[in-house]
This record gives C-alpha cells, sequence and structure tokens, in this order.
C-alpha cells in the first residue's frame, strides 16, 4: 500500500486501508464560549463560580477523531458515499491534506464541481448519516488512550472532548465505545465555529470551570494545535494524522499514548 513522505497512509483512490490499520484523520471542528448550551455528563460541582486557579494544569481538553478514536476510514468511507449518491466526483486525494478541517469546509475542495450551499450542506448531512452507519465496524478506540483516560480520572484531572464534529455524532460514539463516562463536558461543532477558533476550547474550559491557562489540550491536527496556542493552553500533539515537524507548533509532540509520555506528561503539566 502506498505511503506518504509522513509514513501514512495515502488516499489516492488506489487503495483503501484495511480495516485494522493505524490511520487516523479527524472529522469536523468548532465553539464558542459565550453561545456554548451544556448538559453536564456528571454533577461535578465547582468551588464558587469562577474559574479556579490552579499551579499546574487541572483540566484535560481532548479533540475526538484522530485522538481519542481511529475513525479516519470511517469518515473517508462515508465522504466517497455522499459524493456518489449526490453524483458529484471526489478527489480522494485532496483528503488527506484537509485532516482537522469543518465537514463543509472540506466538501467544495474534495471536487472541481461548483456546489451551492444548499447542496454542500445536503452533502454534510448526508455524510454524517452514512458515518454513524459505518461506525460500530469502523472506528476503534486509539491505542493507550483508555489508560490516559483512568490515570487523569484517578488524579482528579476534569476532562472534557472538544472537537468539531456534531454533538450527536460525539455522545453516539463516545457512548459505543464506553467512554462517555470519562468526560465531564463536551464542546461541538453545533456550537462553535471550527479550529483554528480558539472557541471550542475556551468553552469546554468554561464549562469545567477551569482558566484556559490551566488546563491542557491532547490533539492531532494543525488547525487544533494552533486553535489552542490561539486559546493560550499548552498543547500536546500526537502524530496519528501529521508528521513531527508539522506540528513542532505545540508543547509537545509525541508518537503514541505510552506510560512513558504519560509520564512525562504528569511531570510537565499535571504535578
Amino acid at each position: 500500500m502506498p505511503l506518504s513522505p509522513a509514513g501514512k497512509f495515502s488516499y489516492n483512490g488506489l487503495c483503501a486501508p484495511p480495516k485494522k490499520s493505524g490511520l487516523r484523520i479527524p472529522n469536523r471542528i468548532g465553539c464558542s464560549a459565550e453561545k456554548c448550551s451544556w448538559q453536564p455528563l456528571f454533577n461535578h460541582k465547582n468551588n464558587g463560580d469562577e474559574m479556579q486557579k490552579f499551579d499546574r494544569s487541572q483540566a484535560v481538553l481532548w479533540d475526538m477523531d484522530g485522538v481519542l478514536i481511529d475513525s479516519h476510514y470511517a469518515h473517508f468511507l462515508s465522504f466517497e458515499k455522499a459524493f456518489e449518491k449526490f453524483g458529484i466526483d471526489f478527489k480522494k486525494n485532496e483528503y488527506a491534506g484537509m485532516f482537522g478541517m469543518a465537514n463543509h469546509h472540506m466538501i467544495q475542495r474534495m471536487t472541481d464541481t461548483p456546489l451551492t450551499d444548499a447542496v454542500i450542506e445536503q452533502v454534510d448531512r448526508e455524510k454524517d448519516v452514512f458515518f454513524r452507519e459505518s461506525c460500530a465496524s469502523e472506528i476503534r478506540i486509539t491505542k493507550g488512550v483508555v489508560g490516559w483516560l483512568e490515570e487523569f480520572r484517578k488524579n482528579g484531572i476534569r476532562q472534557a472532548v472538544a472537537s468539531s464534529g456534531s454533538y450527536e455524532n460525539m455522545r453516539s460514539i463516545l457512548d459505543l465505545l464506553h467512554l462517555l463516562p470519562y468526560f465531564d463536558a463536551m464542546t461541538s461543532g453545533d456550537e462553535c465555529p471550527p479550529k483554528p477558533d480558539p472557541d471550542v476550547f475556551l468553552a469546554a474550559a468554561r464549562k469545567l470551570g477551569v482558566a484556559p491557562e490551566n488546563c491542557l489540550v491532547i490533539e492531532d491536527s494543525l488547525v487544533g494545535v494552533r486553535a489552542a496556542a490561539a486559546a493560550g493552553i499548552p498543547c500536546v500533539a500526537i502524530t496519528t494524522s501529521y508528521p513531527r515537524e508539522s506540528l513542532m507548533g505545540a508543547s509537545m509532540v509525541i508518537d503514541e499514548f505510552s506510560v512513558e509520555n504519560l509520564n512525562k506528561i504528569k511531570k510537565q503539566y499535571l504535578t
């Protein structure tokens, strides 16, 4: 199977990644602290109405696609099916270069066919339907993630998912994979503008009652790293979607969710 220079699988229309591949490609993006509405997943109480100040990070804000879960192939197939349903040509080789962008921003760039806003919305909506249908067979938890989630929870670190995916997709996938109980809040693309706008992270921090500078972001995309920087939040980037050299704007770059990397993060940010 062809590989890109970064060692990632190539979506060139000539091959499809195997079900057990280590591919990671993210979904959609977004969120705004002023606009976001939220129902807590747990009934945690804050000590007072103001954001709490700590010397070290007290909350972890996770991106979902490409970080918590391996869902790239499911997204790729869903776009392919949606484009086919509407008879739109699909430039498959454009897909991998747009990791982390919002769906509606990707759609026009993946075809030479001029599309109206209404058609883009239809394709986006249909793509989400195909995506949810493929979740059970095509999505799995990223290796090592559960150990990190457990360790953060054990140490009293609050956790939120901050993604531009739709709230329905996020909640259903996390519930399907039994990850939902780890999180105290979620921010979605239904609520906020897409990354690199920082609002998705600022809103997540607000929901947790923790100041942004006392949070830690875990991301895999270039726009996600830039969004964290714009929010003033330290960011750990994992090389599941982009090569290490592309992610050097992050505070730390890792290749896997290993115990060794977790210990580095705990020492630098959480203790």
